[in-house]
Parts: structure tokens; sequence; C-alpha cells
């Protein structure tokens, strides 16, 4: 096991360094708290960095405990951008998940926004590489309203639905979320999937 996280962060370093060397990037730091009907919380944890063009980006992304607990994956894509400010972006990526189980993830991510709203879509199919492993696909999609814009901050919120399905199973999970931004690069987020079950999760997200 040790060797298998030392082969993921190698590719992932591997995919990393061509963004590092390009005079222009971005990216984000984003920490997660689960916590679920029958579940502690858990943490999770996921980094991306894009190497800006004219035209497009190059894409990379580290997660771990994402898509499942002791799950690591390692993506790659293309960010291509709808308009030429840059406010519409679709991003195909391709990876490799391990640790619980090994899979191919095959999806993509889509972001769009104006002065008061905010859509994001990520779309994503795990396909097996072991035959005891089950595949799933996974969904998640969110609007938000920013109903109050200053100078330092911005809140915000909105609804978030939750897609998970695979051969044994299939769960539609529909969520409230709230948060704050400051300096346009630090956001903090509350999301509430069940009161009665005690299902959310909190987000702390570092962009730059």
């Amino acid at each position: 096991m040790i060797f298998q996280y030392r082969l993921f962060f190698l590719a992932f370093l591997t995919i990393l360094s061509q963004n590092l060397f390009s005079q222009k990037y971005s990216g984000n730091v984003n920490l997660y708290g689960f916590k679920y009907t029958d579940t502690k919380i858990f943490p999770s944890f996921t980094a991306s960095l894009n190497r800006q063009s004219k035209k497009t980006d190059l894409y990379s992304e580290l997660r771990i405990n994402y898509e499942d607990l002791n799950i690591y994956t390692a993506l790659a894509g293309i960010n291509y951008y709808l308009d030429k400010d840059s406010i519409a972006t679709i991003t195909p990526f391709v990876g490799v998940s391990f640790g619980n189980f090994t899979s191919i993830p095959v999806g993509f991510n889509f972001f769009a926004e104006t002065e008061k709203f905010e859509f994001y879509i990520q779309q994503q199919v795990n396909n097996r590489i072991n035959k005891s492993d089950t595949g799933f696909y996974f969904s998640w999609s969110e609007i938000n309203y920013m109903f109050l814009k200053k100078k330092k901050f911005t809140a915000f919120a909105g609804i978030t639905n939750v897609v998970d399905a695979s051969v044994n199973y299939s769960d539609v999970i529909l969520g409230l979320k709230t948060g704050l931004t400051f300096f346009d690069s630090f956001e903090t987020s509350f999301y509430l999937f069940s009161i009665k079950q005690s299902s959310y999760f909190i987000s702390v997200l570092y962009e730059f």
C-alpha cells in the first residue's frame, strides 16, 4: 500500500509539473468535513491547479477521501472557456483512483457566473478496473445567489443536488447551502442535507 501511495503522488506531481512551469497559473485548495447519518465526521481534501493560456488551460487535481473514505484520486483535463470573459468554463477530465477500490474516473466540470448567480455542475463516472470493485455514477450540481456583496466579503445561499448511483443502489439528495467569500480568495460554506438524520458538510476553500 505504501508503494501505491508513493506512485500516486509521483503521478500527480508529474501532472502538476506541467502547470508549474507556466508563467500564469491559478488553482484552489479545499478542505471538507462530511457527516452522514451513520458515520462520524471525516475529512476530505482536494487541490487543483490550472495552467493559463489564451483559449485553454491545462487542469490537474488531487483528491483524498473525496469519492469515499481511503480513496486517492489524481485527475488531468483541459479548461475550455465558452466566452471571452471566462465566466463560463467546461472541463473534461480523466484520472485514476485507488485505495478501497481502483477505478478510472471520467467526467466534466461546468462553471458559469453572472453578477448575482453562480452555477456549478460536476458529472463523473468511475469505471472499475478490478472485477471485484463496483463502478458508480456521481453528480453534483448547485446554484448560488449572492444576496449581499461588499468590498471585502460576499454572502451567498443556494441549492445543491447530489446523485450517487451504482448497480446496487441509487441516492438523490437535495441540500441547502450558505456561506461567505472573503477578499475573493477565501470561502467558507455549510451544506445541510438532512436535519433529522444529521447529514451535512463544511467546506473551507482558498483560491489563488
